[in-house]
């Protein structure tokens, strides 16, 4: 029976070719979106999962309530704490601190490179981290200030295939560094990443009080003993900080080692871009997609019964019992999806380059060589061959044989019933995604186009690093002196980076309890010449600042000041400084977040950042020139360079890798529904020959006929739209929700998917009403 099963299954694929290239093409797209969407899954489950200590490893956070309402959180705290938090807890095994630092200067030789990932951190990150070591002790590598450790990947930059051990690095032009060991290259499923690693000690040359309690900025990470419950220790902390800094309003609790990657959404300078809600959301989107592949199957066959029903009718007759029936389709219909899994998986093998570069990940696709994942796929086919079989097994074993063998059998009112709803499903999910997708995109053009109340385009952004901070009055006058250069400033950093802050609780005539946080970042005068930002009232900074008292001076925005509800601001005091201008308020972070209050001060010991205002013009040209003013003054530094708006769009990366994922979904959704609608389309044409053939025999034109079979088709996308238009509204405005300035929901958003997508069904299914419309009268009457 096997065989005759295989037989029929290959000879109805063999005699119905669209409806099998319909459902070998559904089911094939399917499949790969499914595949390629849990690689991704089980790339993002897997961060920081290799530690042999991981289910023992957290992250302290820092809480701040504010008088807004919401909470703060970092990850950042004092060079202090971590020492402290072991000393005073015997729960606590170990503590690492750890610091990266962008822009340090590396020289090896002649070679010499930024370097964006430079940790500072304890020896005790090679002990409590599976960092596997290729060359070196675990044990000391790290022990003495002067050591360095790199990855194999540095280590090949740097030395070639020369040995690196024992050899010396130069770090920003005055520290060096011995070579102690080598670490195999860091797995791209951690969320620390680093290439070279020093002693913390060594922030000291940077300015750091190792015992200061003052400046928040060190990662702390904590190993617990195995019998701690950490939520019950999360108690016994949550206010240890206020035992070193008695004026603080920090709360403290531990995160999981585990947890950081997905459930960092709400802590600021997280360090890592994932979100489990993406995953939930890319999850939904993969099976959808591969059920509306199911539906297809599940309407062409539900379609076709009426031609079973003869064959089914026999079986029965010669003591087919229904079991044999339904175990006869699901086979037919699991042979369908292992048949698409081949080509599935081609399509995978072909995307996946495409897939890596989308979702910026190193993902590969050994299939053979991994078993779990090898049988995961063929479990998801074998599902999915059974999630589209269920209901065609179910009903064609059902058919009664008289019925089927007299040619009285039709499928009734509720198989077509049942496959109007499962193309209105089709359509509804299209739909939906159709209007998100015009949403997203809108939303994207939205903050691209924005005034941010700065002027971003030909503005350059260097790195101050390495020394060149301290020259960086040379470099800037050199550079200014450019004929193709509008203006250059400094800074600590660029509108579109992590500024420092401080709680703003304490200011001249304060009459209330309330508290924010305020940004903050260092600036020379140049700044407003640079960004063009508006003075509302007072004066900005001059050259060389006169501190007039012991206060520093400070430029706030206007939302400081409605914060602190000044009506006066010029010359009060804010904590220990004092206002000498007022900003008019301009977006210096992401569009996810409201304007914050904002001050700018005058320390030029913190400037990170050199921003050149450049002419518009030939901008190659331009460039070179500003690079040989560079080399001039600072020619043992490389001259390396981002665009400000280039930085800016950089702040909405997730949302557009977002966008782009949700746009293809929507095209591979919309051509599944067509795939299907056009099997249908083909189905009702076949069926309606005769009536076609009457039809015109009494006069009925070639227009009327193509509205007639078309009207049936769009009366089902139109009834998608009045399901898919309430469910796109909520999920919609909710995502919008996210964004603190954002597009609004306009009713032509979700006309124009309706017309695009109706327009599409309909040229979809025009080829087919179209042949029947044009075929001679007397071949319909002749039909069957």
């Amino acid at each position: 029976m096997l065989k005759n099963y295989l037989k029929i299954a290959l000879r109805n694929i063999k005699r119905y070719k669209s409806h099998s290239f319909i459902n070998l093409a559904g089911l094939s797209i399917g499949l790969a979106a499914c595949i390629l969407i849990l690689l991704w899954v089980q790339h993002e489950l897997s961060f920081d999962r290799f530690h042999e200590n991981a289910d023992r490893l957290f992250r302290a956070v820092e809480h701040e309530q504010m008088s807004t309402g919401r909470t703060l959180s970092y990850p950042l705290f004092p060079t202090g704490f971590g020492p402290a938090l072991k000393k005073d807890f015997p729960q606590v095994l170990e503590t690492v601190r750890f610091r990266t630092s962008r822009g340090r200067i590396v020289r090896v030789g002649e070679n010499s490179f930024y370097e964006d990932h430079f940790a500072f951190t304890d020896p005790a990150l090679l002990k409590i981290f599976t960092f596997p070591l290729l060359r070196g002790n675990p044990d000391s590598v790290l022990t003495d200030p002067s050591s360095i450790v790199l990855t194999e990947r540095m280590a090949h930059k740097y030395f070639g295939d020369k040995d690196p051990m024992g050899r010396v690095i130069q770090v920003d032009g005055e520290h060096e560094f011995q070579v102690t060991g080598i670490l195999k290259n860091i797995p791209n499923n951690s969320h620390i990443q680093f290439d070279f690693a020093v002693p913390l000690i060594n922030l000291k040359k940077y300015g750091w009080d190792m015992d200061e309690w003052g400046r928040y900025g060190i990662h702390t990470y904590v190993l617990l003993n195995e019998h701690t419950d950490y939520q019950e220790f999360n108690t016994q902390i949550e206010g240890f900080l206020k035992k070193y800094d008695e004026g603080t309003l920090m709360t403290l609790s531990l995160q999981p080692f585990k947890k950081i990657h997905l459930y960092s959404r709400e802590i600021s300078a997280s360090g890592t871009p994932g979100d489990i809600r993406y995953i939930t959301v890319f999850s939904l989107i993969a099976f959808f997609i591969l059920l509306m592949a199911c539906f297809n199957f599940m309407n062409l066959a539900t379609a076709r019964s009426e031609r079973r029903a003869r064959e089914v009718g026999l079986r029965k007759v010669v003591g087919a019992q229904r079991k044999n029936l339904i175990f006869q389709f699901f086979g037919e219909s699991i042979l369908m999806a292992l048949a698409a899994l081949v080509f599935a998986l081609s399509f995978v093998q072909l995307a996946l380059p495409a897939f890596n570069s989308l979702t910026e990940k190193e993902m590969t696709f050994p299939i053979f060589s991994n078993p779990a994942l090898l049988l995961s796929i063929l479990g998801i086919a074998v599902l999915t061959g059974c999630m589209a079989g269920i209901y065609p097994a179910f009903f064609l074993s059902s058919f009664q044989p008289i019925k089927a063998l007299t040619k009285r059998f039709t499928s009734g009112t509720g198989g077509s019933l049942f496959r109007k709803t499962l193309v209105i499903f089709q359509f509804v999910l299209t739909i939906f995604l159709v209007i998100g997708t015009v949403i997203v995109n809108r939303q994207m053009h939205y903050i691209r186009n924005k005034n941010l109340g700065i002027e971003k385009e030909h503005v350059l952004s260097i790195s101050l690093r390495g020394g060149l901070e301290e020259k960086y009055s040379v470099l800037k006058n050199e550079i200014a002196r450019n004929a193709a250069v509008f203006s250059v400033s400094a800074a600590s950093d660029a509108p579109a980076g992590y500024h420092w802050s401080m709680t703003l609780n304490d200011w001249e005539g304060r009459d209330t309890d309330a508290h924010y946080l305020m940004d903050l970042s260092s600036v020379d005068s140049d700044y407003l010449n640079v960004l063009g930002l508006e003075l509302v009232e007072g004066r900005f900074f001059k050259e060389q600042e006169e501190s007039g008292d012991d206060r520093l001076p400070i430029v706030v925005n206007e939302t400081a000041v409605k914060a602190m509800g000044m009506k006066e601001p010029l010359g009060k005091r804010v904590r220990n400084f004092r206002i000498i201008g007022v900003l008019k308020d301009y977006h210096f972070s992401s569009l996810h977040h409201s304007i914050a209050p904002l001050g700018l001060i005058h320390t030029p010991v913190d400037y990170d950042t050199l921003l050149i205002k450049i002419r518009p013009g030939n901008l190659q040209k331009t460039l070179a020139s500003v690079k040989e003013s560079w080399e001039k003054a600072a020619p043992a530094y490389p001259f390396e360079y981002r665009f400000l708006d280039e930085a800016i769009d950089e702040l909405y990366k997730v949302d557009q890798k977002v966008g782009q994922i949700v746009n293809i979904a929507t095209f591979l959704a919309l051509f599944i529904a067509c795939l299907g609608l056009f099997g249908m389309a083909s189905f009702t044409a076949e069926q309606r020959t005769k009536e076609i053939g009457i039809r015109k025999v009494f006069g009925a034109s070639v227009p009327s006929i193509f509205v007639l079979l078309s009207k049936e088709f769009s009366k089902w996308v139109i009834a998608a739209n009045v399901i898919a238009w309430p469910a796109a509204f909520f999920v919609m405005k909710k995502w919008l929700s996210g964004f603190a300035f954002s597009t609004s929901m306009n009713i032509l958003f979700f006309v124009f998917a309706a017309v695009i997508v109706l327009t599409i069904a309909i040229l979809t299914v025009s080829y087919q009403t179209l042949k029947a419309a044009l075929a001679n009268p007397i071949t319909s009457l002749h039909y069957e």
